[in-house]
């Protein structure tokens, strides 16, 4: 594991679940990227975060209501959860529940998958996104079938920024 300026990431395993996710230890609030959707285009709100997982768990919230009604919207379903995340490497592996997966067409599928690549992204010691949904890897997000293994990073959206 590399260490940056910026985060500190340890790898913990939950007992007896197998589900890997990442605890922030010492990591400074930092300014960053968090990635929402406005028109048919990623659209970058800054956020102060304590880390991945934090930056994870902002963008699941949502926008507030001034973004809402500036255009800026999330493609990912209400009430998806982040199960974990963990970063080894420069490999990130995101886990989040079954409703992500939930719902939409092509862009919308395609919009919500970029929106946590392009977050976990931002942080400097995560090149590419691995995916899990319930605890289960995936090849492919939702019935369109986004494609996520092998892992992704931001070249495999082009045209959403």
């Amino acid at each position: 594991m590399r260490r940056t300026s910026a985060i500190l990431v340890a790898v913990s395993v939950l007992g007896g679940c197998g589900i890997e996710r990442d605890e922030t230890v010492d990591a400074p609030t930092t300014e960053l990227s968090v990635f929402f959707v406005r028109g048919e285009k990623l659209y970058a709100v800054t956020r102060r975060v304590e880390g991945p997982s934090a930056a994870i768990r902002v963008l699941l919230a949502g926008t507030s209501a001034d973004e809402s009604a500036a255009g800026i919207a999330t493609a990912i379903p209400e009430g998806s959860t982040l199960r974990g995340l963990s970063i080894v490497g420069s490999l990130a592996t995101v886990d989040l529940s079954s409703t992500f997966d939930d719902g939409g067409g092509s862009l919308s599928m395609q919009l919500r998958v970029a929106q946590i690549v392009y977050t976990l992204t931002e942080f400097p010691i995560v090149e590419r996104v691995q995916f899990r949904i319930d605890g289960a890897p995936v090849a492919a997000i939702g019935g369109e079938g986004v494609v996520v293994d092998p892992p992704v990073d931001r070249e495999n959206f082009p045209g959403f920024e």
